[in-house]
């Protein structure tokens, strides 16, 4: 929610990390990462979204692609779309 990441930033934050949830297929994966980019671009700060990737509440399959963003708005990493995936980052 574009809101809660502009009031979260105004607090002085160093990253925005979320909890997401996306369906399959690649129009969610692309609103996924087009979310990441437009909160780093807005706030630029570090940007981590956590996405399930196994089926969740409404969603038989989702997008998975759990991913961390740069403040300069680079894709530091992003996990793929199975199930089981770990991505661990230190951020510093």
């Amino acid at each position: 929610m574009p809101e809660h990441a502009a009031q979260t930033a105004e607090l002085g934050i160093d990253a925005y990390v979320a909890g997401t949830l996306y369906g399959e297929g690649r129009e969610q994966s692309a609103r996924r990462d087009t979310h990441m980019r437009e909160r780093e671009r807005e706030h630029g700060v570090w940007v981590a979204l956590s996405t399930a990737a196994e089926p969740s509440g409404e969603y038989q399959e989702t997008s998975g692609g759990s991913g961390v963003r740069s403040p300069g708005g680079s894709l530091v990493a992003q996990s793929g779309s199975a199930p089981g995936e770990v991505l661990t980052l230190v951020l510093g």
